[in-house]
């Protein structure tokens, strides 16, 4: 087992119902160049955790390089993720890739999130 120490961004709609696509692309972009400015994360790239969908319907993406910083997809019950059009436009992929909402583990009643990680 190895241990790995990140740093994700939750890219949801939730608190940002009313945002349009561009002002969500802005907001996390601010939030990315903070995190870099004030060395919050010394040198390591957050991740930005999404959906293709959510991604394609609620923020504009070609706007800024989101593709620079890697990529933690949610799609379930899929043979192969569907990637946002920012990295898959700048030739790059997925880092994580949760797969499954049903995973279970021994000593945990409800079903947990699976992931890949790309090493």
């Amino acid at each position: 087992m190895h241990l790995l120490s990140f740093f994700a961004i939750d890219a949801e709609l939730e608190g940002n119902e009313k945002a349009t696509p561009d002002e969500m692309a802005d907001n996390l972009h601010k939030l990315l160049t903070l995190l870099d400015n004030e060395k919050i994360l010394k040198s390591k790239k957050p991740f930005i955790y999404c959906d293709n969908n959510f991604w394609m319907n609620h923020i504009l993406g070609e706007k800024y390089a989101f593709s620079e910083y890697p990529l933690w997809i949610a799609n379930w019950d899929v043979s192969e993720p569907k990637v946002p059009a920012s990295w898959e436009v700048a030739g790059k992929s997925w880092s994580i890739w949760q797969h499954s909402n049903k995973g279970r583990i021994a000593g945990i009643e409800v079903d947990v999130d699976l992931n890949w990680v790309r090493t």
